[in-house]
C-alpha cells in the first residue's frame, strides 16, 4: 500500500513514516520547505515541497496537485499530520480522486473548536467537564484587571508546543512593560493547577474511541504509560459530543489538592510522542489506515504500560560522556534509538537540529 502524508512539520512527518517502517506501507510526503529529516529518511519514498497556503487562504490548487500525484504514484490513502494540513485537508478531502481514500479526520468546525483554547474551554463548560478557571482578555486593561491568584498562565487562543505561553509567577508588570503581550490579543488567562501532567491520546471513529493510550511525565524526559477508566470516560464524553473522527491528543493536569483530572487543552492532530505510543503497543497511524479502508478495530486497550525515555535525553547525556545512561535505558527507547541510527541521513539532520 502507498500513502501520501501532508505535513508542514518535519518531525511530525518523520514520526509518522517511522511508525509505519515495519508495515507494508510506502510513504510519500507533501511537505512545506526544507524538511530534510523526513525527505532524507530511507523510509520516505518521495518528497514534494508543496505550498498549502494558510488556514485563512488555503491554496485551492493543492487538491489538483494531490490528485495528480496520487494517480501517478498509485497512492491509496492520504493522511494529514499537523494541525494546519489537517484543517486544510478537512475542507478538500471530498475532492480527492475516486480511487483515493481519506484518513479519518473531523470537520473543520470541530477542529477549530478543539484547537482554539477558548472554544475548547467553552465546550468543557457546556459538558460540565473539569478544567482550570479560564478568563478571556481582549486588551491590556482587562489583563491587568483579572481577579485570579498567582501563579497563572497567559496564552493565545492557538499555539503548539508552548509557543508564546507565559507562566506568570507574581504579576504581569514586567511583560506589560516590555510589550511582550501587547501584540497577541485576545489572550486567555488560566489558573495554574498544582500537580502532574497526564495525556490521553485517541483514535476515534464516528464519535467513538477505538484506540487509546495514556501517559504521565515522571520527569521532563521520561514517560510512564498507564491505564485509567476515569480518564478514558472523560475522553469519551468529548469525542461523543463532537462526533469526532481521527486522532487527537488531550493534555490534562492531575490536581494534587483533590486528585481530580482537569483538561488543559486538546491537539486535534498527531503528537510528538507518537513513536512512544507505538512502542507501548498502539500504532495510531496504522490503525487509522485500517479505518480508512473500512476495516473495523475492536474497542480495547492494548497498552503495555511501558516506561519511555526521550531519545534526545539519551543523546544529550552521551554527548557529555555519561555512558551510564545506556544501562538504565528502557527497552522501548533502545528500539527507537536503533531505528534512528539506522536511518543515517535523517539521523545526521537530527543531530544538526537537535530534534529526535
Amino acid at each position: 500500500m502507498k500513502i501520501l502524508i501532508l505535513s508542514k512539520k518535519d518531525l511530525f512527518a518523520l514520526n509518522m513514516v517511522r511508525c509505519l517502517s515495519d508495515q507494508k506501507v510506502e510513504c510519500h510526503i507533501f511537505g512545506q520547505g526544507r524538511m530534510w529529516m523526513t525527505a532524507l529518511s530511507k523510509h520516505c519514498a518521495g518528497y514534494v515541497d508543496c505550498d498549502f497556503g494558510t488556514l485563512q487562504a488555503p491554496n485551492d490548487a493543492v487538491i489538483d496537485k494531490i490528485n495528480d500525484y496520487c494517480l501517478k504514484e498509485k497512492i491509496s490513502i492520504v493522511v494529514a499530520g499537523d494541525y494546519d494540513t489537517n484543517y486544510i485537508f478537512s475542507m478538500i478531502k471530498r475532492r480527492l480522486a475516486s480511487e483515493v481514500l481519506a484518513f479519518p479526520s473531523p470537520r473543520s468546525e470541530t477542529l477549530e473548536t478543539l484547537n482554539n483554547k477558548w472554544k475548547f474551554a467553552q465546550l468543557l463548560e457546556s459538558l460540565k467537564l473539569p478544567y482550570p478557571r479560564t478568563v478571556l482578555v481582549e486588551n491590556l486593561a482587562q489583563l491587568s484587571a483579572v481577579d485570579m491568584e498567582f501563579p497563572r498562565f497567559v496564552k493565545p487562543f492557538r499555539s503548539e508546543g508552548g509557543d508564546f505561553l507565559k507562566y506568570i509567577k507574581h504579576n504581569e508588570k514586567d511583560y506589560l512593560a516590555s510589550g511582550q503581550l501587547s501584540s497577541n490579543f485576545p489572550l486567555l488567562v488560566q489558573e495554574s493547577i498544582p500537580g502532574k501532567d497526564v495525556d490521553l491520546s485517541v483514535l476515534a471513529h464516528q464519535g467513538k474511541i477505538v484506540a487509546w493510550t495514556m501517559q504521565k511525565w515522571i520527569d521532563p524526559d521520561t514517560l510512564q504509560f498507564f491505564t485509567s477508566k476515569e480518564l478514558l470516560d472523560l475522553g469519551k464524553r468529548i469525542v461523543a459530543a463532537t462526533n469526532y473522527d481521527g486522532v487527537a491528543h488531550f493534555d490534562l493536569r492531575v490536581d494534587e489538592r483533590d486528585s481530580s483530572m482537569k483538561f488543559i487543552e486538546c491537539n486535534p492532530r498527531f503528537w510528538n510522542s507518537l513513536r512512544a505510543s507505538k512502542r507501548n503497543g498502539v500504532n495510531f497511524i496504522a490503525l487509522g489506515l485500517r479505518l480508512a479502508q473500512g476495516k473495523e478495530i475492536p474497542e480495547e486497550n492494548i497498552s503495555k504500560n511501558i516506561q519511555y525515555l526521550l531519545p534526545g535525553r539519551v543523546f544529550s547525556q552521551l554527548k557529555r560522556g555519561k555512558i551510564s545512561i545506556l544501562k538504565s535505558m528502557p527497552q522501548a527507547t533502545k528500539e527507537d534509538i536503533k531505528q534512528i541510527i539506522l536511518d543515517p541521513l535523517s539521523f545526521v539532520c537530527s543531530l544538526i537540529t537537535r530534534t529526535f
